[in-house]
This record gives structure tokens, C-alpha cells and sequence, in this order.
């Protein structure tokens, strides 16, 4: 992410230089954040007032992506916060899919990132038509291909990428669950829902996740859901860092699961509703 910044100083405070006396600042103003992957996805409201972002690609019939974020990309702080912003810079989710890298896999594709009022696991058979209208508008002002709408997303953005299509089963061409919740008591999907999944589904988690149990949710659902395909990492690395183990979304922002030689988007890419 690169920033844009212009500063005004506002301080007298010395700063250390390498040669010669220190330096006084008088004042700071720090000007507009930019991150030109986050301000290519233009800023709506649906007409249930769930907020959401747009990357718009161009002309001609194209995919859509849904992105779902996680639990705390929500209005879910105590004062109700609701940026439509922090489901971009939170992760990769949504703008991994509008990387140059991401657009040529699909051949251009939309890629939209509903906000939750609160998050989607409060609530999930309420938010389930809030995000339905949301798509619903996307494909009705803009140039969508129908048969190609995919789905992903991450932790209860995972649990929602199922609950959606439990709740819509013609709706979406392919899904992509990563560390998503479906236990609970009692369930938050049954078992009997996600026997009855028919949308091609690839399921993505680590095992060393110790915020939602990869056995009882990820492996478990891949269980029941008839053909779908599951991704099971020992530990998140990246560039050489480890990362906590419910992070696994790390790997799909960069299309690095995949089976038999397959990568996730390539496979997503080829999936018809």
C-alpha cells in the first residue's frame, strides 16, 4: 500500500539531525491517507442502507466477486463505527481480486465488498437478503455476467460465504470459504444444509487456527458438502514471516492455494452457474 502524505508541523519539539544543531518543528498537519488500490472501489449505499464498495473493470460482460469480510470489518465497535472503508484496508480480501494479476485470471471481473451493519454471524438469515440486494443492484446497474458470480470470504465472512449459498443455491457459480464458522450450539449451519450445498465450494483454513477450530468448521464442512475441495495449511507464512494461524485469508489474496496444479482463481474462473 503506498500513502500519500503532506505534513504540517505543530510541535516544538528538537529533533536530532546528523550534523549541525537540532532541528525545531513548529507544526504538523498530516494530510489525505491515499492508497490507490483501496480508492479504486467506489464508495455506495444499497437501498437497505448496507454500505458497500465497488471495483469497477471495463467495458463488456463481466464476472462479479462478493467479498466477506471479517468480524472486526463490521460497525461492531461500541460507538457503531460504519467507514465502508475498513473491509478494504483490513486485508487483501476484496483488493487481491483487483490486482492486474487478479483481473487477467478473470478476465476482468467486479469486485464487490459489502459492509455489515454489526457482523455477519449476529445475525446471518437477516444479513443474507441485505447482501443479496446489494449484488441484485450491482447486476442491474452494471454489465454482469449472471452465470459468473462467485463468492468468497474470511472467519465470519467464511461462515456468511456459506450461509449464502444455503440461502440461495442457484445463486453463485462457485464459493470460497476461508476459516469460516459453522459449529455452535446450536449449529450455526446444520449439517443437513450443508449436505444439501450444491454451489462448487473450495474451502481454505490452517490447522494451527486457534480462533476457529479448522476440525469442527473447515474439515468438517468439507465433510458434508458433496464435492467440494478443501485447502488445509499447517501454519500462515509469508515472505518468511509467520502469522497467527487464523490468517490463512493471506493465501487467497494471492491465489496460492491449489490442487493438482489448479490455483484457487483459475478454478473459480472456470466454474458456470
Amino acid at each position: 500500500m503506498r500513502l500519500g502524505l503532506t505534513y504540517t508541523l505543530t510541535q516544538n519539539a528538537p529533533l536530532a539531525v546528523r550534523r549541525g544543531k537540532p532541528l525545531t518543528i513548529s507544526a504538523f498537519e498530516q494530510g489525505r491517507v491515499s492508497s490507490p488500490e483501496v480508492d479504486a472501489f467506489s464508495r455506495h449505499t444499497s437501498g437497505s442502507g448496507l454500505k458497500y464498495r465497488l471495483y469497477q473493470p471495463g467495458r463488456g460482460r463481466r464476472p462479479l466477486i462478493v467479498w466477506l469480510h471479517g468480524g472486526g470489518e463490521g460497525a461492531s465497535l461500541p460507538d457503531g463505527y460504519y467507514d465502508n472503508e475498513t473491509t478494504l484496508r483490513a486485508n487483501r480480501g476484496a483488493l487481491g481480486f483487483a490486482t492486474p494479476q487478479g483481473q487477467r485470471v478473470f478476465g476482468g471481473a467486479y469486485v464487490v465488498a459489502p459492509q455489515s451493519t454489526s457482523y455477519w454471524m449476529e445475525d446471518g438469515p437477516r444479513f443474507a437478503p441485505l447482501i443479496r440486494q446489494v449484488i441484485r443492484e450491482v447486476a442491474d446497474r452494471h454489465d454482469v455476467d449472471r452465470d459468473r458470480i462467485y463468492l468468497a470470504g474470511c472467519s465470519n465472512g467464511g461462515y456468511m460465504s456459506l450461509k449464502m449459498t444455503t440461502t440461495y443455491p442457484g445463486l453463485f457459480a462457485a464459493s470460497v470459504p476461508v476459516c469460516g464458522v459453522v459449529a455452535g450450539s446450536p449449529p450455526l449451519i446444520p449439517d443437513a444444509e450443508l449436505a444439501a450445498v450444491r454451489t462448487p465450494t473450495w474451502l481454505i483454513t490452517s490447522l494451527d487456527d486457534t480462533t476457529v477450530d479448522p476440525q469442527a468448521n473447515t474439515v468438517h464442512a468439507h465433510e458434508l458438502i458433496p464435492g467440494s475441495r478443501v485447502t488445509l495449511y499447517d501454519h500462515v507464512i509469508r515472505d518468511g514471516h509467520q502469522f497467527p494461524g487464523h490468517w490463512s485469508w493471506i493465501y487467497l489474496a494471492r491465489n496460492d492455494p491449489s490442487i493438482r496444479g489448479t490455483h484457487v482463481w483459475q478454478w473459480m474462473a472456470r466454474q458456470r452457474g
